[in-house]
């Protein structure tokens, strides 16, 4: 049968150990899984980015959505104390009806205005109107501390038409306060006797509720405590001091779709390290056939496939110190064609090649698969015999020659060739190399040859 050898013991003809996939493989999905967290982490953060600036938005919506509502309270204002019929019939004649329908009753259906009075320089209300209803002059209404500021602010303030605006708790609620002074149509100043309008919006749940919808700004509401959060904002009042509290729903736009990201990018992840390990596993696989293609061609003989001179004394070597370690005898055949070079004259080398190689398979086919069997050169091939005392190896060498000397060999002419073989037999002491041992047979094979051929001649023997 025949010797083969597998990859690894080719390594020492020809190549070195292939990288393993089991060594690989974890290699891969390490790398996978260290890009996979890697950009993770950047993902987050970069998620956790885009939340804050979007929290740094929201904030900036809710400061501006007040500013709106102040500037819209402040155009709204501005109608009344740049007008002089207002001035007159407010300050002058403090005309209750005309106050109601212009101020009081009409400012709060229309407008949402919960308090409106005209405020003389000296603090005196001709008129107060609180939820659009008319105060009684008798009952005790005050502004309470920080109007003259206002005033003050109001009178200083000429690129606005006089116009100021604060936030400012009265009689237990907050408002937004909203103070002009009155102006003269002609002249566009105030008028001498330094009196002002004033209108305001309680801040309450429903105030807030409308500007949570008309601005968009989800979850936004009043709250008892500050928040210390970007989602939460505190108004203040003229003395920089806390007066109301505010809190929304933190946005979180980049947080709604880390799973819809992260997910498809880990699959995307484990697709690329499963494509990456099954490549390396083909390159490998051919990697593998390719160098076995190598060895074959650099263990093996190219005419008749059996091993050459190289991977001969490769195992031999190895046959030698496994039987050296079990203790178990070994011989070596010579095996020489007799009288080749006549075949090669008279039928030419196409046919000695054919001729050789069906020899090669004749005797392959007679050996056991421990055996090695090696074409040497030309017509000149050897057998190690593991596990073979010098009866076994005379043995195996008679029924070798009288196989050869029974066989016919065609020639591609169809024509018959007959040969015969010597063998030198050499059987190892346990002592010597390989390369000794082969000399002696060589020997042996050489005096079989001077004998007259067509026999065998075991060396050392009588």
């Amino acid at each position: 049968m025949k010797k083969t050898t597998s990859v690894e013991e080719q390594d020492g003809l020809l190549i070195g150990h292939l990288p393993q996939e089991t060594s690989v493989a974890p290699m891969i999905l390490t790398l996978t899984l260290i890009s996979l967290v890697m950009v993770s982490i950047l993902l987050l953060l970069t998620f956790n980015s885009i939340d804050q600036v979007a929290a740094e938005a929201q904030y900036e919506r809710v400061r501006v959505a007040f500013d709106v509502e102040t500037e819209k309270q402040e155009k709204l204002l501005l109608e009344y104390s740049f007008w002089n019929e207002a001035h007159q019939k407010l300050v002058k004649q403090a005309e209750l009806q005309w106050a109601d329908d212009n101020i009081g009753s009409y400012m709060h259906e229309s407008h949402g205005i919960d308090l409106a009075l005209p405020l003389l320089a000296d603090g005196r209300m001709p008129v107060v109107f609180v939820d659009g209803q008319a105060l009684d002059m008798d009952a005790r209404f005050s502004l309470e501390d920080g109007w003259q500021n206002l005033l003050q602010q109001a009178r200083l303030n000429q690129d606005n038409y006089h116009i100021a605006s604060r936030f400012q708790r009265i009689r237990g609620h907050d408002y937004l306060l909203s103070l002009g002074l009155f102006l003269d149509e002609d002249s566009e100043l105030p008028f001498e006797d330094g009196s002002a309008l004033l209108i305001a919006q309680k801040i309450e749940p429903s105030f807030v509720s409308k500007l949570a919808e008309t601005y968009k700004l989800s979850g936004l509401k009043l709250v008892d405590k500050p928040i210390d959060a970007p989602e939460g904002m505190s108004l203040t009042d003229a003395q920089a001091s806390p007066l109301l509290h505010l809190s929304w729903e933190k946005p979180t736009p980049a947080s709604r779709y880390q799973l819809r990201l992260l997910l498809p990018m880990a699959a995307i992840f484990l697709l690329l390290g499963w494509m990456t390990w099954h490549i390396v596993r083909i390159d490998r696989d051919n990697l593998r056939h390719h160098a076995e293609h190598l060895g074959q061609l650099a263990s093996k003989d190219i005419l008749t496939g059996v091993s050459n001179r190289r991977e001969f004394f490769f195992l031999a070597n190895r046959e030698i110190s496994r039987a050296r370690r079990g203790k178990y005898p070994l011989s070596v055949l010579m095996l020489d064609i007799d009288q080749f070079r006549q075949i090669n004259d008279r039928y030419g080398h196409s046919t000695g090649d054919a001729v050789l190689a069906e020899f090669a398979s004749l005797i392959q086919a007679n050996l056991r698969e421990s055996d090695i069997f090696a074409r040497l050169a030309g017509e000149e091939f050897v057998v190690l015999l593991p596990d073979c005392d010098v009866d076994t190896a005379t043995e195996t060498a008679q029924r070798m020659r009288n196989l050869v000397a029974r066989q016919t060999f065609s020639t591609p002419a169809n024509e018959e060739v007959s040969f015969t073989i010597s063998i030198g037999i050499a059987v190892w002491n346990r002592r010597d190399t390989i390369d000794k041992l082969f000399m002696v047979a060589d020997d042996a094979l050489y005096a079989a040859k001077r004998a007259g051929s067509n026999r065998f001649v075991i060396a050392g023997a009588d």
